[in-house]
Formats: C-alpha cells, structure tokens, sequence
C-alpha cells in the first residue's frame, strides 16, 4: 500500500547536513514551515560533496536531508517510490536530485560520528534509490501517470516563474528493501549530485546560481510516497493520510 511519509522542519538530529529536517508519518510534522538553500555552496567541491577537515568526502553536509525516527519494526517496500514537493526558486529553472538511503543505527555524537583519527563522519547510508527532476519539465503525462507513480511528458519545457511556489511529482526508481528495526529512513534533496557517491551514474552539474526553497505545512504537504507491504504496515491505520 501506498504511505506517504511527510517532511518536517523540526530537527531530527540525524545527521549533519544544511538543515536536517524530519520525516514523519502525520501530515503535521510542526517545526519551520519551509526550508531554504542557496547555491552553489562554499562546502561543495565536486559536485555536491564536500570534505571533512581529514580529508574524507562528507556527502550530507552540503544537502537537504529529512530523517525519519528510527522504526519500531522492519518496514518492507516493494514498488515504484516518488515525491511529491511543493517548492519555489529564485530562478527560472532548477533542478532536483533526490536520494532514498537507509540510515545504520550507530552510536553518533549529535548526529555525527567522532573519530579522533579520521573526524566526524556521517552515519553511513545504503542508497535504496534515486529520482532527479529538471523543474521547467515537471509536467505529467496525465494517461500514463498512476497513484505513487509520476509519468513525465517531456513534450516541452516551462519556465519557472521566480518565488512561485509549485507542485513537482518526482519518480524515484523502484525499489524492493527492507529497512530493518531501529534503521531510519533518510530522503536527502539538492539541485546536484557527485561522481563520489554516484560513480558513473552521477549528472553533470548545472551551474546555477540562486536560492531553492521547500514548503512542508499543512498547505503544501511536501512527502515521499512508499511502497509498502501489508505484513510490514503499523497496526493502527490513523495515521493514514487517505490521500490516495
């Protein structure tokens, strides 16, 4: 089934990125009602990542992340996986590279972990999928598009008119997991992404120049959309949207 996990700007003390949000399974996440970047980052070196001071690359200082709690059981997703994103840029066009990791559980220092020999390094993740979107051919295809399921049309391409907040639904590849009990779930979103965590699968970076801001209030419920298995869903469906 369909569930929707929302973004929050409350903090979730997960990792160390721009800004470090949350996801959470109720549409009323509280914290900030939106969250803002500029680029390109003094932090970036190539592509989206950045270095910690010993010299190892570092590949969530310089990107939104939103980090769900960890769970209270295994959660198993078999399907396709997509975003929906309220959002606004100061430009005419953007873009977005969004990544679905499954967050170990460690032992971390406010959301870091502390090495004495190598520095703070982040919690590792294992990428379970990734979806990019150039925001000026957000439109869909309305035939081909299903519920969690976005088809783009890609017939033309549509300015952005700057500071308007927009709607994107952004397919991610589908994916089959398992997140174990006591892992999180982390949604990382930037406008690049690097050879170094993406090898050969990485995109050649724009360079552009502005400011991006993500909307996540009861007005613009921002939320990645999985599939899950029944055998894998909470007891208590309350905290269902009913969206789809």
């Amino acid at each position: 089934r369909l569930r929707p996990l929302y973004q929050s700007g409350s903090p979730a003390d997960a990792v160390r990125s721009l800004n470090d949000g949350s996801l959470v399974w109720g549409a009323d996440g509280g914290g900030p009602a939106h969250t803002a970047y500029s680029y390109p980052q003094p932090s970036w070196v190539i592509g989206s990542v950045g270095y910690t001071a010993a010299g190892l690359p570092d590949p969530t200082a310089g990107v939104l992340s939103f980090t769900s709690v960890p769970l209270d059981r295994d959660l198993e997703i078999v399907g396709p996986v997509s975003l929906t994103l309220y959002a606004a840029t100061t430009g005419q066009d953007t873009d977005f590279i969004v990544r679905l990791l499954d967050q170990e559980p460690r032992s971390v220092l406010r959301g870091v972990f502390a090495d004495p020999f190598i520095g703070d390094l982040p919690p590792p993740g294992v990428v379970v999928s990734k979806g990019w979107l150039r925001a000026s051919y957000r439109a869909l295809d309305p035939k081909r598009s299903t519920p969690g399921r976005p088809y783009l049309s890609l017939t033309r391409r549509e300015p952005l008119v700057p500071g308007r907040v927009y709607r994107f639904d952004i397919a991610l590849r589908p994916a089959a997991y398992l997140f174990r009990r006591g892992h999180r779930i982390r949604l990382e979103i930037v406008n690049r992404d690097s050879p170094v965590t993406d090898g050969p699968f990485a995109h050649l970076a724009q360079e552009r120049t502005g400011t991006d801001t993500l909307f996540h209030d009861a007005a613009h419920p921002s939320r990645l959309i999985l599939p899950v298995t029944a055998e894998s869903t909470p007891d208590d469906d309350s905290w269902w949207s009913g969206l789809f």
